[in-house]
């Protein structure tokens, strides 16, 4: 009884077993007899007695002969290839250029690419007819033209390389030449060009220029001869009306920038720029203004001005200067002007009146001047201005001594200093054109 309880377990174990390693057997044959062919994929199947089958194998699960069928998948996506090439131009210059390439194979001839060239496909045509093309391409044109023509040889290129990709049942999506860069030497050459034709464009420039200025220089010129020829007819036939006009307006800037100077320091009120002149000793109008103004002849009477000479005595200077205030007070003028050039302290008194004299055709001005470059003279001059205060509050008629409290200066007797060593107002520094003025009006 146990015996046969004993052998009945054996044979369900057995049984048990045997049906394991069929469904083992069964799985791995199955497993075997199954292939995936992913999305972007293709397959070509190599059978043991036929050779590489005609038919390429799409996307999904199929079945196959085991040990007798054997799949090879090819990936039919666009995938991108770069390579560089150093080719020479037209005129013998190397030029470095880089060709990025979108390839993909051409899926019907699938069995055909796996019989001639393998899965690797890609990797053994595309350099070498990269390289060929380029250089090919590239020796049609001369260095500056692959840039200025560089549509043109982008086009070349990529013609040619889908015709030889297409012997190869390869399909070329887009072809790019991404970089060109020449060598150090013909970059100095180009850039040394490019500054020569600089300037070249700068010179005729300047050329042209030049020429502008000069054709404007020759109509300036005959506007102006045009413009003296109108003035010359117009003053022939009414006058020389203009020509007084013309010294007017001039006379007119000269007192306005006079009238702005920082060099003076006091200047009369009202509006008369001239330094208080008298009105009533000049005239009324265009007339006075003119006589007064450095004109060389006086323009209704003809008359000649006297220059104003310097007075070398001290003592005559101040005896003409007084009689100048008293001949008219209101009107004389006293001024004092250090130059640092020349180191010269300079007086002048005026009464800013013309006299015209009949006899000798002179229009005058009462003006006397006196200059000293001597220290000591300050006091001399601070004694003439005391002398001028006096006056003006006693009276003009009043005597100089009372006015001093001394002699005459004829009556004294002239003392000279001994071994007294005289100081100047000379600057020893670098001559300045500044000019200072103290106008006190009298």
């Amino acid at each position: 009884m146990a015996a046969g309880g004993g052998q009945a377990a054996f044979s369900f174990l057995t049984n048990i077993a045997r049906t394991a390693v069929g469904l083992g057997v069964s799985a791995s044959l199955l497993s075997a007899s199954l292939y995936t062919v992913d999305g972007g994929q293709r397959a070509v199947l190599f059978d043991r007695f036929r050779g590489v089958l005609d038919e390429t194998v799409g996307e999904g699960t199929h079945f196959l002969v085991p040990w007798l069928q054997k799949p090879y998948i090819f990936d039919i996506r666009t995938r991108p290839h770069t390579f560089t090439s150093n080719s020479g131009t037209k005129d013998l210059q190397m030029v470095n250029l880089t060709l990025r390439l979108l390839s993909r194979p051409d899926v019907p001839m699938l069995p055909t690419i796996f019989k001639s060239l393998g899965t690797e496909y890609d990797e053994k045509v595309l350099p070498s007819i990269g390289n060929e093309v380029l250089k090919a391409v590239v020796a049609q044109f001369n260095a500056d033209q692959l840039l200025t023509e560089r549509p043109h040889v982008s086009a070349l290129v990529r013609d040619a390389l889908i015709r030889r990709a297409r012997d190869f049942n390869i399909v070329l999506d887009d072809v790019a030449i991404t970089h060109l860069s020449y060598g150090s030497e013909f970059s100095i050459a180009v850039e040394k060009k490019q500054v020569a034709q600089q300037e070249a464009e700068r010179s005729k420039f300047l050329v042209a220029r030049a020429e502008q200025e000069r054709r404007a220089a020759v109509i300036r010129a005959e506007g102006e001869s045009e413009a003296a020829k109108l003035i010359s007819d117009a003053t022939a036939a009414v006058g020389t009306g203009i020509l007084e006009l013309r010294r007017i307006e001039a006379a007119r800037e000269i007192a306005s920038t006079l009238s702005k100077s920082p060099n003076v320091v006091y200047l009369p009120g009202g509006n008369n720029m001239l330094l208080g002149l008298n009105p009533t000793g000049l005239g009324q109008g265009p007339a006075a203004l003119r006589s007064l103004l450095l004109l060389p002849r006086h323009a209704s009477t003809g008359c000649s001005f006297a220059a104003m000479v310097y007075i070398d005595s001290w003592d005559d200077f101040v005896e003409r200067s007084v009689q100048i205030f008293r001949d008219d007070p209101h009107s004389t003028r006293y001024v004092m002007k250090y130059r640092h050039c020349d180191g010269k302290l300079v007086l002048k008194v005026t009464d800013n009146r013309v006299h015209f004299d009949g006899l000798t055709a002179f229009c005058t001005l009462q003006c006397v001047k006196f200059k000293t470059d001597q220290a000591q003279d300050v006091k001399k001059m601070e004694k003439l201005n005391n002398i001028f205060f006096g006056l003006m509050v006693r009276g003009p008629d009043v005597d100089i001594a009372e006015v001093t409290g001394k002699e005459p200066a004829e009556q004294q007797v002239s003392k000279k200093g001994r071994g007294r060593r005289h100081q100047t107002f000379k600057n020893k520094s670098k001559c300045s054109s500044s000019c200072y003025k103290l106008v006190s009006i009298i």
